[in-house]
């Protein structure tokens, strides 16, 4: 699947967004986030759209922009990323999500962008009395393969914890907690003899460049204002 598919998703889920629906309010949602990921430390704003319709779904458009991305070994710089969700309900507690993600980040040596797919079961209810939905995800990237700058995507298949607590609400809007826990499988960032720092980019003939496997994950949380204040429903996510 390439970047164009994507943006054919997106398009698609903005035409659902703006299709009037009956009984459905939407939701914005702007706030700030921050974590570690994979050896990535970042923090900056993100923000939102949430619409429900047809009853039992919903469709979700994200965005985040980091000013601040640092790697370990390859310098500071920025990042950001793009996503659309869609969750389908069987009945109040549970039902099923599906999402894809374009990531990007550009820092002191290198640049590179991932595009991944999550998709899982969704539960929803009231968590110490506050309301609360949990996704569990399987995540694997997708459109795999060498960019223009010779890097290589990094083929991660893995899961995803993510949670989502309303803990509040004031006269025109509500503060939620958002956080995610993810692990996989991930191949190394690269491999000297052939991902460009000596001047060769690709494998043998062109092809991926061979890297050692190893374990990884990592960790966001958030901190979202969501308006308009939800009437009547506060205790449904």
């Amino acid at each position: 699947m390439r970047g164009r598919t994507l943006l054919g998703i997106l398009l698609l889920m903005l035409a659902v967004l703006f299709t009037p629906a009956a009984h459905a309010q939407t939701r914005v949602l702007i706030g700030g986030t921050g974590g570690l990921d994979f050896n990535n430390k970042t923090l900056g704003v993100t923000g939102g759209i949430e619409q429900p319709f047809a009853k039992h779904f919903e469709v979700d458009l994200y965005g985040t922009f980091s000013p601040l991305e640092i790697k370990t070994v390859y310098g500071n710089g920025f990042s950001y990323s793009t996503q659309a969700e869609l969750s389908g309900w069987f009945n109040d507690h549970w039902g099923l999500n599906g999402r894809v993600d374009r990531s990007a980040y550009t820092v002191t040596t290198v640049s590179k962008t991932g595009y991944y797919a999550y998709g899982g079961a969704s539960y929803r209810g009231l968590v110490g009395g506050l309301p609360a939905q949990f996704d569990f995800d399987f995540l694997k990237q997708f459109n795999n393969g060498i960019g223009a700058n010779g890097t290589e995507t990094n083929h991660i298949i893995g899961g995803e914890i993510d949670f989502s607590v309303r803990m509040g609400c004031a006269r025109s809007f509500c503060v939620r907690m958002e956080d995610g826990f993810n692990a996989g499988r991930v191949l190394e960032q690269g491999n000297p003899a052939c991902d460009g720092t000596f001047g060769l980019t690709g494998g043998p003939n062109g092809g991926p460049c061979a890297r050692q496997a190893t374990a990884s994950g990592g960790f966001y949380a958030s901190v979202v204002f969501e308006f308009p204040r939800r009437r009547g429903g506060e205790c449904a996510e």
